[in-house]
């Protein structure tokens, strides 16, 4: 992480903290990448039309 944040010229702050968080979701612990499949998998729907 620290390479990123050099890389990159950020600050990601607790990152473990964020990843505790992410990994004890009851719900969708992946939101956003199901998000973008959805969206990915609808634009290629769309594009066959």
């Amino acid at each position: 992480m620290a390479f990123i944040e050099a890389a990159f010229g950020i600050e990601l702050g607790d990152y473990y903290r964020t990843y505790l968080s992410l990994k004890n979701r009851k719900k969708d612990r992946t939101a956003f990448f199901t998000f973008i499949v959805e969206q990915l998998q609808k634009r290629m729907d769309d594009d066959n039309l």
